[in-house]
């Protein structure tokens, strides 16, 4: 049996079982997942690093807080200098702030730096780190072999021209994947602050072509990235995912309304991406944020998500693959109290084609329940398939199921079915139900199937199943063991997390320090 397929992943462990894996076969490809804690430990794994840097494909290097940034350097420095000729993966992941007043440097990763021509075959490289913790060499020419790139809070990049930003992004023909939290260039924001002159967006004298992007993950200011959408062409099959704030109390108004016309603008900037109206929507709404946020703020998300081909349900698909997802979201981002969060739920829906919908799924918590729907049931005309799950406290959404949206004309003329999953009902928000499917059947628009699953511990009861078999055709209920929580790779969340959440909090404290300086440059930032 040969040895050409195979491969081992070798995280942190004592130096001498790492010796004692690597040494299986000299033609075995090894991935290290290597955590640097700042005692003799770090000097022994390095050393064997270096020692089997041939055989490494991935290498994965995390640095805990205040880790000074000489002994990482030095580290990539002695491994890169080797033989790292399998090397096609490198993740660096330096947690905890960068201090300007660190007696060490930032660490550069470029041409005349730590690269300099040691990593020629690297494929996917990903770098989490405080802002100022690092500087890259965005023309280097390894970003030119990259497939995969993944940038967090990047300082240099942020204060880098947007001309140079671009004739380097266009030189990354082989980039399929692109993420970017908070890297990019700054002075995409140079437009006037009077509003009127936002639309359209301030542009360069020409736009690049980047064909060979597959997937674009933003997180950034909504402007900024409105910007850079208005600077770039993309293929119309690309995934893109965008994250952003668009309301937040402590700020200026007036902030708050340009921050909204960047969204609306992008909104159309992706539709006019993809060619076609959405045909299938997810709403996933929560009162807990994202990227921005720490914990315990008042952060409301809104995300939205859609496709302009239908999604089959898969509900009944015991595969672990996660199927076929939407190609476009948007993340809604508020800050300050419930007001916000259902202003982002609303922006989105009034922005948002609709008409051609044929599917929509709500995830959402009770304050988004509270935005007014009618006007979206106005526009979801080819609406077939409602989803809602969680909808404990969703009297006022079914209360506007039932209202005309003409005289003697059903909401959502086109509905065929709706599938409800909530661990327990209320009593007033059942009643809301009920009355609604009675006034749709009223108006000659009988909601055809109901399915409804309640959780285990709660099930629906015969009382309830009988009131909504009279005002429907078909009526479905059944039990489940309901668990909404969403699963995350630890790992993941922790190595990421704390080095976005910094550039959300410099964004909030720069927001803040401009909301005090009185003048209209306090939406420079956004």
């Amino acid at each position: 049996m040969g040895y050409a397929g195979l491969w081992t992943r070798i995280y942190d462990m004592d130096p001498g079982c790492l010796k004692q894996f690597a040494s299986f076969s000299s033609r075995l490809s090894l991935d290290f997942e290597i955590r640097l804690i700042g005692t003799p430990h770090d000097s022994q794994i390095a050393a064997l690093s270096n020692r089997y840097s041939d055989r490494v494909r991935s290498l994965s290097l995390l640095a805990p807080r205040e880790f000074p940034m000489y002994y990482i350097s030095e580290f990539l420095r002695n491994f890169l200098g080797h033989r790292a000729s399998r090397l096609r993966s490198l993740e660096l992941t330096l947690l905890g702030p960068y201090r300007a007043e660190d007696p060490y440097e930032p660490l550069f990763l470029g041409d005349y730096g730590l690269f300099a021509g040691r990593v020629s075959h690297l494929q996917a490289l990903s770098v989490y780190c405080p802002s100022g913790a690092l500087i890259l060499q965005m023309d280097c020419p390894v970003f030119r072999t990259l497939q995969y790139l993944c940038v967090a809070s990047n300082a240099s990049w942020q204060t880098s021209p947007t001309i140079h930003f671009m004739s380097c992004l266009q030189t990354w023909t082989e980039l399929r994947e692109l993420h970017l939290y908070f890297g990019l260039p700054t002075d995409l924001t140079d437009i006037p602050h009077d509003i009127s002159s936002f639309l359209p967006p301030f542009k360069y004298e020409s736009c690049i072509s980047l064909p060979s992007i597959r997937e674009l993950h933003l997180v950034d200011h909504v402007r900024l990235i409105s910007n850079f959408m208005a600077h770039v062409s993309l293929h119309p099959s690309t995934v893109l995912n965008f994250e952003f704030i668009v309301f937040d109390q402590r700020i200026f108004p007036e902030t708050n309304i340009t921050r909204s016309l960047a969204a609306m603008n992008l909104v159309e900037q992706v539709s006019e991406l993809a060619g076609a109206p959405p045909v299938h929507v997810e709403l996933l709404c929560s009162d807990s944020g994202g990227t921005f946020s720490a914990p315990g703020s008042p952060m409301g998300r809104v995300q939205v998500a859609w496709s302009t081909v239908p999604i089959p349900d898969d509900d009944d698909d015991d595969d672990d693959d996660e199927g076929p997802v939407p190609q476009f979201t948007l993340v809604f981002l508020s800050w300050g109290c419930v007001i916000t969060q259902i202003a982002s739920l609303g922006l989105a829906l009034d922005t948002l084609e609709l008409s051609y919908v044929k599917t929509l799924a709500l995830d959402a918590t009770e304050p988004h329940f509270l935005v007014d729907w009618l006007p979206a049931f106005t526009k979801l005309q080819n609406l077939r398939d409602l989803r809602i799950v969680e909808a404990q406290r969703a009297g006022r959404f079914f209360k506007a199921l039932g209202i005309p949206a003409s005289p003697g004309r059903a909401c959502l003329p086109k509905l065929e079915s709706m599938y409800i999953s909530v661990r327990s009902m209320r009593q007033s928000t059942f009643d809301a139900l009920v009355k609604a499917l009675k006034d749709r059947m009223d108006l000659g628009s009988p909601l055809p199937v109901l399915r409804i699953v309640m959780d285990q511990n709660e099930p629906l009861g015969a009382d309830r199943e009988k009131a909504l078999a009279q005002v429907v055709g078909s009526m479905e209920s059944e039990t489940a063991d309901l668990d909404f929580k969403e699963e995350e790779d630890e790992d993941k969340k922790d190595a990421g997390s704390e080095a976005n959440v910094d550039g959300g909090q410099g964004m909030a404290e720069e927001d803040e320090v401009r909301t005090e300086d009185a003048g209209t440059q306090g939406d420079d930032s956004n």
